[in-house]
């Protein structure tokens, strides 16, 4: 248990340095860039009653389980 708050306190002392700081800020501006992204084209295919994936989409409330085994 220790071990673990050292290390959060070394990175979080690190992470006061500006490029570190800078490259994690720079990672998750991608990452949000990238799930506003896909986020927007799954909604246009929902209200252009497209695909998405190969499948058809519909609502989550609308599939039935399947009766398979």
């Amino acid at each position: 248990m220790e071990l673990g708050r050292l290390d959060r306190s070394t990175y979080l002392a690190s992470y006061y340095d500006e490029l570190l700081r800078r490259r994690v800020n720079t990672q998750l501006n991608r990452q949000e860039s990238h799930h506003t992204l896909a986020r927007k084209i799954f909604q246009l295919s929902r209200l252009k009653g497209g695909s998405y994936g190969g499948s058809r989409v519909r609502p989550v409330a609308a599939v039935k389980p399947s009766s398979r085994p």
